[in-house]
């Protein structure tokens, strides 16, 4: 049947053109193309010559003349078919019938969004490119639902949780339920939990036809019913804390701004002390944050950044220090949490360290919470793989502590030279050599 279906593409693409082809010419051998490209999962060469030369037809037409909607978007689709969106020339050609599609309709939304969605997965436009590339587009149409759901997506992927609330209350009360469960998301990551439950309170979840959105929606309200207590103590934890004001605070500046941490000295005192007591000797000048993940974190303080050597991810003082988030009064993973990243041996913490963009509550009682952001969220939020630490600057330290740390053997070092010893006996050393490598940069 493949076979048969081949041959008569080829027979009927390949026709000699008419003098001047008309449009309803040119539509009728596009359908019977595409028809014969139904059951096809790739091209041969005498195929892709075929659609080849329909697509000519296509541009010998416009060349004659306006070229409607329709003749527009079959041109596009056999371009897309036959062209390699992974080469330069390829994208060239796709974006140039996309933009004569576009140019037959002007006023068409879905269209403008759909070579917004063509351009993303292609990997030309990425990060904050797509992200001002969807913005002008729901400027354009701003009664887009679909639209303003691809922003308001897109601004919790670049962490500005915020503009996606404010994007999506934008649609109103009457907002399809994948839209409020989307708001529902920000607010949670945005330490919002009541406002996160009042928006869900408003559906009925088991309605929601979307199986996937309906899962996110409960598995969104289970979260709020869990952290909503331990976020309670932690705002009454703030509030002696704030009456009190003697924690120590420091400023990490970076090209796109300051932050300013508070630490939890009564809480961790090791590890807060271990922390200025790098900072006073200038150690985290110059390192780069090594690793960002998109609505999780940045993290930092790996001294082979700034070095050059060794795997990043790895590095550490040259010594570890004790865990301090097993007791009952270790602070716990909010939006604005700054912790102590680790392997997942305990007591492994040296120098690197996290900024949460997020509650991460499965790592409440593994990583030592030492801090959190008082101002900047939205610097901490903006920082990327390979931005640099330029300075932390001690603003404030409590009179009397010496802020010298008790630090234990390198144990990262001890377990690196282990596995490189088993790795002779065992076949499959380097990939667990690898594993433990990546785990050891995992918070």
């Amino acid at each position: 049947m493949t076979c048969l279906k081949t041959f008569f593409l080829i027979v009927v693409t390949a026709l000699p053109a008419s003098a001047a082809d008309t449009e309803a010419d040119l539509i009728e051998a596009f359908s019977k193309c595409r028809s014969s490209l139904t059951n096809l999962r790739t091209l041969n060469e005498a195929d892709r010559a075929a659609v080849t030369s329909l697509r000519t037809r296509f541009d010998r037409a416009q060349g004659e003349g306006s070229m409607s909607t329709k003749s527009a978007a079959a041109r596009l689709q056999l371009s897309l078919w036959i062209e390699d969106v992974r080469s330069s020339e390829g994208q060239e050609r796709i974006s140039s019938d996309w933009k004569s599609l576009l140019e037959s309709a002007p006023e068409n939304g879905a269209l403008a969004s759909g070579f917004i969605s063509w351009q993303a997965a292609s990997g030309i436009l990425v990060g904050q490119d797509l992200l001002a590339a969807r913005r002008d587009l729901l400027n354009r149409f701003p009664g887009s639902t679909e639209t303003a759901l691809e922003v308001a997506a897109g601004l919790r992927r670049e962490i500005d949780c915020a503009g996606a609330i404010e994007v999506l209350r934008g649609l109103g009360d009457d907002a399809p339920s994948k839209a409020k469960v989307l708001m529902a998301q920000a607010y949670f990551d945005e330490n919002m939990f009541d406002e996160a439950a009042t928006t869900l309170a408003q559906l009925n979840l088991e309605a929601i036809e979307d199986v996937a959105v309906r899962a996110q929606a409960n598995n969104i309200v289970r979260q709020c019913e869990e952290i909503k207590s331990l976020w309670e103590a932690e705002l009454a934890i703030r509030a002696i804390e704030s009456e009190a004001d003697n924690l120590p605070r420091v400023t990490i500046k970076t090209a796109k701004g300051s932050i300013l941490i508070e630490l939890f000295e009564d809480d961790a005192p090791n590890t807060v002390a271990n922390f200025i007591s790098l900072v006073r000797t200038d150690y985290y000048d110059g390192i780069a944050f090594h690793r960002f993940e998109p609505n999780f974190m940045i993290q930092g303080g790996c001294p082979n950044t700034k070095s050059g050597e060794g795997t990043y991810g790895t590095g550490g003082p040259g010594y570890t220090i004790a865990d301090e988030c097993s007791g009952d009064n270790a602070r716990l993973h909010f939006a604005d949490s700054v912790a102590m990243a680790k392997t997942s041996a305990p007591n492994t913490g040296g120098s690197q360290f996290y900024l949460n963009h997020r509650p991460t509550t499965w790592l409440n009682n593994r990583h030592t919470v030492f801090g959190r952001v008082l101002e900047g969220r939205e610097v901490a939020c903006k920082l990327r793989k390979d931005d640099l630490i330029e300075d932390i600057e001690i603003i404030r330290i409590r009179e009397g502590s010496t802020y010298v740390p008790q630090v234990t053997a390198d144990v990262i070092s001890k377990i690196m030279e282990d596995e490189s010893k088993s790795e002779s006996n065992n076949q499959d050393g380097e990939a667990q050599s690898e594993e433990k490598s990546s785990e050891a940069i995992s918070p």
